[in-house]
């Protein structure tokens, strides 16, 4: 509760980016056969998404239901983002092969730079803000089925 105005109170924040973007995409998929069905997969891929920023912050406080900050921005900018997957595939085909069964397990890294564009105090002095600018990064393992007929 360190700097709260009340220190009985609860202190809410509520932060939101909304981000729209379109823009060019280019990669490769790869896949390497190593027999029996299986195979090895790795697949790669940038783009560059012109887009917009609708950032949202709120502060409050509750009991005393007194506002202390509510800043909303708009942000127009480029965002560049990556994604790298790898794993493993097993493929199966069957009936003549008119069907097709597939399982793969990997990994994937998807990272968005410069994604994060919510306020940042940067000093004592009340209206010291400024823009983080972080980015944004997801990864895991990923599963997958597919029948195709």
């Amino acid at each position: 509760k360190r700097g709260t105005v009340a220190p009985s109170d609860t202190d809410k924040t509520v932060m939101n980016t909304d981000f729209w973007g379109v823009g060019l995409r280019m990669g490769f998929n790869s896949l390497w056969g190593v027999g029996r069905g299986f195979s090895l997969y790795g697949n790669g891929s940038a783009s560059l998404l012109s887009g917009h920023f609708d950032v949202h912050e709120r502060e409050k406080l509750i009991k005393a239901q007194l506002q202390k900050m509510n800043i909303e921005s708009t942000v127009n900018n480029v965002v560049v983002d990556a994604d790298v997957s790898l794993g493993l595939q097993w493929d199966y085909l069957f009936s003549k092969d008119r069907y097709h069964l597939g399982v793969k397990v990997g990994w994937e890294f998807d990272m968005y730079f410069n994604q994060n564009q919510l306020f940042n105090f940067v000093g004592t002095s009340p209206g010291s803000l400024r823009v983080q600018d972080d980015d944004l990064s997801f990864q895991g393992v990923t599963l997958g089925f597919r029948f195709d007929f």
